[in-house]
Order: C-alpha cells, then structure tokens, then sequence
C-alpha cells in the first residue's frame, strides 16, 4: 500500500519547487517507508536574498513530519495508524 502527494510551484512565483511526499507499507515484512523529496531554487532576486529563510521552513518542515510518521507509529503500531498521519498532514 502507497501514498503519495507531490506539488509545484506555478510560473511566476518566487520559489521553482518540486515536492513530493510518500508513505509506503510492505505487506510482506510488515514495514514503513516514509519519504520526502523537496528541491527549490529562487526564481527571483527578492527570492534568491531571501533563501536562507525558506530553506529553514524547509528542513523544520522536514523534521516535524517525520517526527510525526514516528509518533504514529510508536503509539499506534499500525500502517493504518501512519496512514491516518499521513492524511492529517495532507490536509492540514
């Protein structure tokens, strides 16, 4: 079973970003993988002054949501417990 959500930046914003994010369960050894693929360059000047900051969101966004993945894990030990994770932070 495998989930996925991926999103980019439209023409004209400050930011090109590519993203993608995907939980995945094997049925055979009863695993969790759980993936986050960002890459995003500044498409302005405005941007490219201030791309430290995103970066920042970036890799704290990166932390919190595996930090979540992990959490529901530990507490529930289930896939379906990670799955129900995983639509929170789609829809939140």
């Amino acid at each position: 079973m495998r989930y996925d959500c991926a999103l980019s930046s439209i023409e004209g914003c400050a930011l090109c970003v590519e993203e993608r994010f995907s939980v995945q369960w094997s049925h055979e050894d009863d695993t969790v993988w759980y993936e986050l693929y960002s890459i995003s360059r500044p498409a302005t000047l405005d941007a490219y002054l201030a791309y430290p900051l995103p970066r920042y969101y970036q890799k704290a966004f990166r932390e919190a949501s595996i930090a979540v993945v992990k959490k529901a894990l530990e507490k529930d030990e289930t896939v379906d417990a990670a799955m129900r994770m995983w639509d929170t932070m789609k829809m939140g």
